[in-house]
């Protein structure tokens, strides 16, 4: 459940910050599907990937 808040916070920043995801993607060194994935929770990031999704954006 924490990671599905998480992420879900990470959706609402990178929507109100008009940051896409093909930056984010870029940022963090994934795909733009990877980033998909992981805002509508079909895919589990590795603690390394949350890590940097959490630096990004919290």
């Amino acid at each position: 459940m924490f990671l599905y808040n998480l992420f879900q916070h990470q959706t609402q920043v990178h929507k109100k910050e008009y940051v896409h995801k093909g930056k984010l993607a870029e940022l963090v060194g994934v795909s733009r599907q990877t980033i998909s994935s992981i805002e509508t929770n079909q895919y589990c990031p590795s603690a390394k990937l949350a890590m940097l999704l959490c630096y990004l954006h919290l």
